[in-house]
């Protein structure tokens, strides 16, 4: 049987390099364009930096598939489609795509592109899986993260077309790419502009407690204590500069998300959260049952994190993969490669999604 595929993200080109050298099979990236989902300052590809990243990655005999992501509004096309001519064009092996216009522009121009279907399409049943395979020729399936094992066998048992699923990294509640709460309060919909936390409409402000709104709306409030790791703390006061270097890859990304908040309530008086606990994937220990489903692909989250969490990530979960199939029997981890993943989202309990029952 082949062996099951690690595809790791990369939101610049050390984190694209951390995930070839410790192992990847594929890394996946965007241009630094609104046309994918993690459209934040600083991260993503200029199109000569993805023309190296390509070249690197084939350098190494391995995969690069290119990011295309979003919804875009009528105006935002011309960006896609210029993304889907630069992937073409640099040789990518794959554009993970979403849109139905893009999807249409994509197959009508470069027939023999490799298309992937985004989690945000929301594929979870075999008539949109057929939809796709029959519309424009898709023959690889990233699911969302609302389906159980169970399901995801009966998928994976009844198509020829490679199914791949997150088995790591920071966790959305809701369906892929049908989410809207956050337009709610900024008027952008998480879907068009890149991302359901623009930090355009955050602030932050330390007033002995570290207080974060959105669009004007308390979304999160911490007090000293409550933060043993990040940010640092000095005389029992936040480090501002801390917190604010620290966005991207620490304890505070997943605590910036409206859906993941803490909201005040009356009843109990205090801060709790209204959504849900914020938690991570961390499917290691049924990494047997997910390869036996028939997935043939297992993606990590975190486009958006550091080049240290991709190398992290990739090492434990080729590890584990490895062990796997020198022994599927005996399969086991190590519980130092546990507790070194566990600090790769500091402070956050580990979850298996949805994947062992709704």
């Amino acid at each position: 049987m082949d062996k099951v595929k690690i595809h790791a993200p990369a939101g610049d080109s050390r984190s694209l390099r951390a995930a070839l050298e410790n192992g990847a099979d594929v890394v996946y990236f965007g241009f630094n364009t609104a046309s994918n989902l993690r459209n934040f300052k600083g991260l993503n590809f200029s199109v000569a930096e993805a023309e190296d990243a390509v070249a690197y990655a084939h350098k190494l005999n391995r995969r690069a598939h290119i990011t295309i992501n979003n919804y875009p509004q009528a105006n935002e096309l011309h960006d896609c489609y210029s993304a889907v001519d630069e992937a073409y064009r640099l040789d990518a092996d794959a554009v993970i795509l979403s849109d139905l216009a893009v999807l249409s522009y994509a197959r009508s121009n470069y027939p023999e592109l490799p298309i992937n279907i985004s989690c945000q399409a929301g594929v979870s049943n075999m008539q949109s899986l057929n939809f796709y395979k029959n519309e424009f020729g898709v023959n690889h399936f990233i699911l969302p993260r609302v389906l159980t094992l169970d399901e995801i066998a009966k998928l994976a048992a009844s198509t020829e077309s490679m199914i791949e699923i997150f088995v790591m990294g920071s966790l959305c509640i809701n369906y892929e790419g049908k989410c809207y709460l956050s337009s709610y309060i900024t008027g952008e919909s998480t879907n068009t502009i890149g991302t359901c936390s623009s930090p355009k409409f955050l602030s932050f402000e330390d007033n002995g407690a570290l207080t974060f709104e959105m669009n004007g709306i308390k979304i999160n409030q911490y007090q000293p204590e409550e933060l043993s790791i990040y940010p640092k703390i000095y005389g029992g006061r936040y480090k501002k500069e801390d917190a604010e270097n620290l966005w991207i890859d620490n304890f505070l990304i997943n605590r910036r998300q409206i859906c993941k908040g803490r909201y005040w309530n009356d009843s109990l008086q205090t801060f709790d959260y209204s959504f849900n606990s914020v938690v991570y994937l961390n499917t290691l220990s049924i990494l047997p049952q997910i390869i036996t489903a028939g997935v043939g692909a297992l993606k990590i989250e975190g486009r958006q994190r550091s080049f240290e969490y991709t190398g992290e990530a990739v090492r434990i979960l080729r590890k584990a993969v490895d062990s796997y199939y020198a022994d599927p029997s005996g399969f086991s981890f190590s519980g130092q490669d546990e507790s070194r993943l566990e600090r790769l989202f500091k402070g956050l309990d580990p979850c298996k999604t949805c994947y062992l029952g709704k």
